[in-house]
């Protein structure tokens, strides 16, 4: 049997469309097979207004399942002439069964009763409904409207069409009875009567005027823009968020082109391509030589009718946009942006945290995280980062912040070289100076965020500090691999002068230190995680690609099993200095074992996969003296200074090991 369940609602945004989607989906398999449905296909089709769910390969009746149930001993069960005692008739209504169902089972020479109960069998048909309700109700949804008798969900719910084998399936959900009745497009389409289930996609397109497939209309938007581009010679610049948000937000796209004047395109092309993309969702068409043209391809949700009268109103809005565009940078422009530096004191930053131009100094301080603080280049980046932010263009469109920095940086006098780093601050580095700036200005909003009481808790994170905190990791591990995350949150918090910050700050890094760590073994995954704080971030990628594809191999599991026996020797015990005079032989050989392949170690500068492949080695070697000093020697000798002394030895070892990683956790 098949399944057809579309969800009719008022227009949701793609964030909600697509929040539906991923639950439903997850949902799905659970349910059905909690109510012993199986199935062999399923489908989801999803449009601003509906969301279409078909579900191949359903059976008649649910799958039977056979049921054991434990009661208590036999002789509590059964009288001597064979009767049934009261604790069995319990037992037996207790689980809905009879004494036909009932077994004795033998076990460690005690008898017991069981019973063997069948459940399921029921009619699919029959089932069906509340498996739906389960799935539909109580979902997420980044906003979530009531309505009608306290009705919950991403937008109301206005029809329900549920066939199963073309045949109405009864049920209602949101207040709703379901039918066979789909709505169309708004205005343009009429009401479908899905009669079969096989139709349903062709009668909502050619009755209804909905191409209900997303990826039919994905491809449909993209050929129409390659179409319309190539009339004027011109290709479209459809970037993914756009094609996806266009997929998202019609039913029925009919693409149409729009012309400017030639005279805005003497703005940056930011700026055009900010209004047209981020504000009008049109698709800009560029020239072959990459240049914008004075087009644009808009996409209206139903068919070319009348479409004169849509590009005259969107070409009056587009010109309007850029009139405005064209006086804010005109007027912007009369003023170096290095003179507006000043003017950062008139924008507050957060609380207690004065305005922007404290941000600048505090970021300006912070330079000394890095040991840059004499750097010229670092503190003029530092004042003009967020300059344009006192502009007209940013203030009107608060996206192209960095970009009209570089812009207006380049055009009032600033070198070319730097002002390019206005923009990377913002976007994304490909220079050190710039992916500087960008980590210290995150770090410095994450903690003025905490001290505040803004820190995220669960989805709720009003400062973006989640985010901050990756750009973090993704930029120091790019551009200084050899800096930690204590260094950097320790450091940070002597510049500001918010020691009692460090730990909490230190807390949050490493929830987003192993969300950010991407490895698909857990243990390897555990092992990396050891100590995080305290390792370059530059080592776990490198440690990931390594040890995920090597880690059952005998090289590492060797270093494993001796890493595992250090750390057992080493729970509850206090380290020490290790004092060769006290030694044995056996103690030297480990000692001088660790020290020389140490130096090894430490001669092996950038992290990279043949570097630790390298590390690796001169592990083992250490852990091959490891197992043999096992052998030879008791650690926890009667005499106490001798066992202090090689608890110090071999927390000396520990803390090379785990330099890299808790090897223990990879024993097989």
């Amino acid at each position: 049997m098949e399944l057809l369940f579309e969800l009719g609602f008022e227009e949701m945004p793609p964030s909600h469309l697509k929040a539906l989607r991923e639950q439903v989906l997850k949902r799905l398999p659970e349910v059905f097979s909690d109510y012993g449905i199986a199935y062999s296909d399923v489908h989801t089709y999803l449009t601003p207004r509906r969301f279409a769910l078909i579900v191949d390969g359903l059976p008649e009746k649910q799958d039977v399942v056979e049921k054991t149930i434990k009661g208590p001993p036999s002789s509590a069960c059964y009288m001597p002439d064979g009767s049934i005692k009261p604790a069995l008739q319990k037992f037996m209504d207790a689980n809905g069964v009879t004494s036909e169902d009932i077994r004795i089972v033998e076990e460690n020479g005690k008898s017991y009763v069981y019973a063997f109960k069948k459940e399921g069998g029921k009619d699919v048909k029959a089932i069906l409904p509340d498996a739906l309700r389960e799935i539909f109700t109580d979902l997420w949804f980044p906003k979530t409207m009531r309505w009608g008798d306290g009705f919950t969900f991403g937008r109301p719910v206005r029809w329900i069409v549920s066939l199963l084998d073309d045949q109405v399936l009864d049920i209602e959900l949101f207040g709703v009875q379901a039918g066979r009745l789909s709505r169309g497009l708004r205005v343009f389409g009429q009401d479908v009567e899905i009669n079969r289930i096989a139709e349903y996609l062709q009668e909502e397109e050619q009755k209804g005027m909905v191409i209900v497939d997303e990826n039919k209309r994905k491809e449909s938007i993209k050929m129409q823009a390659q179409e319309l581009a190539a009339r004027f010679g011109g290709k479209p610049h459809l970037p993914d968020t756009l094609l996806e948000e266009l997929t998202y937000i019609n039913e029925f796209p009919t693409g149409f082109v729009g012309h400017f004047e030639e005279e805005f395109l003497k703005l940056p092309k930011v700026v055009l391509e900010t209004v047209m993309i981020h504000h009008q969702r049109y698709v800009a068409v560029e020239g072959e030589d990459g240049d914008l043209m004075p087009y644009f391809i808009g996409f209206r949700n139903g068919p070319a009718e009348n479409v004169q009268q849509v590009i005259v109103g969107n070409e009056r809005v587009i010109r309007a946009r850029f009139y405005d565009a064209l006086f804010f940078v005109d007027e912007d422009i009369k003023r170096p942006l290095a003179d507006r530096v000043n003017d950062l004191n008139r924008i507050s930053f957060l609380g207690n945290y004065g305005t922007l131009f404290d941000k600048v100094k505090r970021v300006k301080s912070l330079l000394r995280v890095f040991n840059r603080q004499d750097d010229v280049t670092a503190q003029r980046l530092c004042e003009l980062y967020n300059a344009d932010l006192t502009t007209m263009m940013v203030q009107e469109l608060p996206e192209l912040h960095g970009y009209m920095g570089a812009f207006y940086a380049e055009r009032t006098g600033i070198a070319p070289e730097l002002s390019r780093l206005i923009a990377e601050v913002v976007d994304k580095p490909t220079q050190e100076t710039s992916a500087l700036i960008k980590v210290l200005d995150a770090l410095d909003t994450i903690f003025a965020g905490f001290d505040m009481g803004f820190v995220p808790s669960g989805s709720s994170d009003p400062l973006g500090l989640k985010g901050l905190a990756f750009d973090v990791l993704n930029v120091v591990s790019a551009f200084f691999p050899t800096y930690s995350v204590n260094d950097l949150i320790a450091a940070s918090a002597d510049v500001l002068g918010k020691e009692q910050l460090k730990e909490k700050v230190e807390a949050f890094f490493l929830d987003r230190l192993s969300s950010w760590v991407q490895c698909q073994e857990v243990r390897v995954k555990n092992a990396i995680m050891d100590r995080a704080l305290y390792k370059p971030l530059g080592l776990f990628p490198v440690l990931v690609d390594v040890l995920q594809p090597f880690w059952t191999g005998n090289l590492v599991q060797t270093i494993a099993l001796a890493h595992r026996r250090i750390r057992n020797i080493l729970r509850n015990q206090d380290g020490g200095v290790f004092d060769s005079a006290l030694a044995s032989e056996n103690d030297l050989n480990l000692y001088n074992s660790m020290l020389n392949n140490g130096l090894r170690i430490d001669s092996l500068n950038e992290p990279s996969k043949d570097a630790l492949m390298k590390v690796l080695e001169y592990l083992a070697a250490i852990s091959e003296n490891v197992h043999e000093y096992f052998d030879k020697e008791l650690v926890m000798a009667e005499d106490i200074d001798v066992r202090k002394n090689r608890i110090a030895l071999l927390s000396a070892v520990d803390n090379l090991f785990s330099r890299f990683a808790y090897f223990g956790d990879l024993v097989m």
